[in-house]
């Protein structure tokens, strides 16, 4: 009995001793609740800090859309030689096939820019809606997908790195949805 007295007795001893060192854990080791947020909130911070974030942000802001903007260029070149190629041959080859998948790859890219996102993926699948009523041959969505491809890159030059165009993020979903029935339908 003597021996699990003395047991309890260290025991709330060690605990007593250790609760000092807990309540002394200092806040400021504590990590920053978001970066950007606490690096625009903390008053600790120098302001040429705060600055420097800030030009980085927007240099990077300003990339990104450098980026969007070379990915639709790409695009319309490709839908251009997609529907060159077409025009020729009056079919689509395997290559002409690839090619529309890089199209499709690139336009999604730029439909995530923009802040579309894949919750239409099941639409995309099926054919085309009937307000693209041309594109039911693959000439007209040859032809359809130049064009809206010109479209896109037209919104993209026309918009700012600031704004959402949801006139973009529809016709790179009309362009998708096309690519996408010309792709499976070969």
């Amino acid at each position: 009995m003597k021996l699990s007295i003395l047991k309890i007795l260290f025991l709330l001893t060690i605990a007593a001793a250790a609760s000092p060192a807990f309540a002394q854990v200092d806040a400021s080791n504590q990590p920053m609740e978001g970066t950007r947020r606490g690096v625009r909130n903390d008053p600790d911070l120098p302001d040429s800090f705060k600055e420097a974030v800030a030009k980085r942000r927007t240099e990077q802001e300003k990339k990104e859309y450098e980026e969007m903007l070379e990915r639709a260029e790409s695009a319309r070149v490709i839908a251009e030689e997609i529907e060159t190629s077409y025009e020729q041959t009056s079919t689509l080859s395997k290559a002409q096939i690839k090619k529309i998948a890089e199209l499709e790859k690139l336009v999604s890219k730029i439909r995530r820019d923009l802040g579309g996102d894949d919750d239409d993926d099941e639409e995309l699948n099926e054919k085309p809606a009937e307000d693209q009523a041309d594109v039911k041959t693959q000439g007209g969505a040859v032809r359809f997908i130049r064009a809206s491809t010109e479209k896109l890159v037209d919104e993209l030059k026309r918009s700012t790195r600031f704004s959402i165009s949801v006139v973009a993020i529809q016709t790179s979903n009309a362009v998708i949805r096309v690519a996408k029935f010309l792709r499976l339908r070969n």
